[in-house]
């Protein structure tokens, strides 16, 4: 997969001085690559599939998102 164009939004990103959140994330080896590039924060089906508001309450409480 071609990282180029991700990797120049979180550059950007970061000499803004913004959080930068990679959207879509489903395996572990993408996961990786972005914390290669200095991303923030990640979110997608490797991190966690859809559930309900009580269980998001539950999940936010006991897990860190912050990738870099």
């Amino acid at each position: 997969m071609d990282y180029s164009i991700v990797k120049a939004i979180i550059t950007m990103g970061n000499g803004l001085s913004v959080k930068v959140v990679a959207e879509g994330v489903e395996t572990y080896e993408q996961l990786i690559e972005l914390k290669k590039m200095n991303c923030d924060y990640a979110q997608g089906y490797y991190i966690e599939k859809p559930v309900y508001p009580d269980r998001f309450i539950e999940i936010i409480n006991n897990k860190k998102f912050r990738i870099s």
